[in-house]
């Protein structure tokens, strides 16, 4: 067991970084974890989550990224004002995020993004997390196929876990137009009469806000596969490259179920 710092330095030390439970989707496939090696796996662990140097302003500090309420599973009563540190409290069938202080030992996660330069690269975190097959995945690119496919949540939960690993889709605000636009500029390679198509395309579907944002991020990519299909598949093609793989560990305790 280690400190909230020492946990993340351990991390650090060993080329991974402390662990982000960053969305709802995740939790649920850690969860499958903690089900499958139930009870060795149950406990506090130590997550990259901390409002050190900005009290009440969460952050997953290993990311970068602001904690965002609606994909969040907080114990009751918390975060608690003074405890500065997350973890992650397992329990029979419940995971839970809750708050410490650092100084407290606890066992931690560690996780590792390593970028990756193909298709199959991007996919493997978000399809893990939603149980999409590769024969799903391809239906996204076909876009005749895909609008003529009723779609699973799932499936749609799959699209926005993409759209927020290459930054195309933010959570709580749904499509990230800045992003967008530079995308549709690069791929248009300044013609004027496509570079124009793709403005109005994304006028036209960049203001989809649904009350589940999964619903909103398919929503959004049906909306560009109706209007400019080709320019779309050429963008997703370019962020492949920026895509991640995840593989999380969980120190001290499931380190012994490899051996």
């Amino acid at each position: 067991m280690s400190t909230w710092e020492t946990a993340r330095t351990h991390c650090c030390s060993v080329g991974l970084t402390l662990a982000s439970m960053e969305s709802t989707g995740k939790a649920n496939c850690f969860s499958k974890i903690v089900s499958k090696f139930a009870p060795v796996t149950f406990g506090d662990f130590w997550l990259s989550g901390t409002d050190l140097d900005c009290d009440s302003n969460f952050r997953w500090c290993s990311m970068n990224r602001a904690f965002e309420e609606a994909e969040l599973r907080w114990k009751v009563g918390h975060p608690v004002k003074g405890l500065d540190c997350v973890y992650l409290e397992v329990r029979n069938e419940s995971l839970l995020l809750a708050t410490a202080d650092c100084a407290e030992k606890k066992d931690f996660l560690c996780e590792v993004r390593k970028k990756a330069t193909s298709q199959k690269a991007m996919q493997t975190e978000c399809a893990e997390i939603w149980n999409i097959t590769s024969q799903q995945i391809d239906l996204l690119l076909n876009a005749s196929a895909f609008l003529a496919t009723s779609f699973s949540l799932n499936l749609k939960c799959f699209l926005k876990c993409i759209g927020v690993e290459v930054g195309s889709f933010d959570i709580g605000s749904g499509l990230n137009s800045i992003k967008m636009l530079r995308e549709i500029e690069l791929v248009s390679q300044e013609e004027p009469t496509r570079l124009q198509q793709g403005f109005v395309a994304h006028d036209e579907c960049s203001g989809k806000k649904l009350d589940d944002e999964c619903v909103t991020a398919y929503e959004t990519f049906k909306c560009g596969q109706e209007k400019e299909p080709a320019l779309l598949s050429e963008i997703v093609q370019n962020n492949f490259g920026n895509s991640t793989i995840v593989r999380i560990e969980i120190i001290s305790k499931l380190k012994i179920l490899a051996e």
